[in-house]
């Protein structure tokens, strides 16, 4: 298989893993389990509860962890996701975890890696789990969720 060939199947992962989140047919929580930041990036929905008021609500199933500045992906769960996913379309993914773990590696997406591994340590809820590791500004375009966006910049001020 050549590079072309990996770089590809990696491209369409990671296409695919923006989609699965974007939809809301998987999710990402915090490390600790709950609600992240730049919840409707990730995979979760505002809806009204009984009591009225809004909360957030994850979509799908959970295929990753996600902190500040990395987004740590359940290989298996992501990959399972992914392919069902890729199917649905017509155009299946059909490398296994390893090939695509080593493709998205080749290709520069993975953030940290242990050595000899494509996976990388991290303690997610409390338990120690082996994780592919991005950086979740180049996976996710991610607006600030909580901060206006400027609408004047310094050089338009009409002064």
């Amino acid at each position: 298989m050549g590079a072309d060939v990996r770089q590809s199947d990696a491209q369409r992962y990671i296409d695919l893993l923006r989609s699965a989140l974007q939809t809301g047919r998987g999710h990402v929580a915090s490390l600790h389990g709950y609600c992240p930041h730049h919840a409707s990036a990730l995979g979760w929905r505002e809806e009204q509860g009984r009591d009225g008021n809004f909360h957030a609500r994850p979509q799908g199933d959970r295929i990753g962890w996600v902190d500040d500045t990395h987004l740590y992906v359940d290989p298996k769960a992501a990959l399972a996701l992914i392919k069902k996913m890729s199917n649905d379309v017509g155009n299946y993914l059909g490398s296994s975890d390893r090939a695509i773990s080593k493709a998205l590696k080749e290709a520069g997406w993975l953030a940290k890696t242990e050595e000899k591994r494509n996976t990388f340590k991290v303690t997610c809820e409390s338990v120690r789990r082996s994780v592919l590791c991005f950086d979740l500004g180049k996976v996710m375009e991610l607006v600030d969720e909580h901060q206006p966006v400027a609408e004047n910049q310094p050089n338009d001020l009409p002064f």
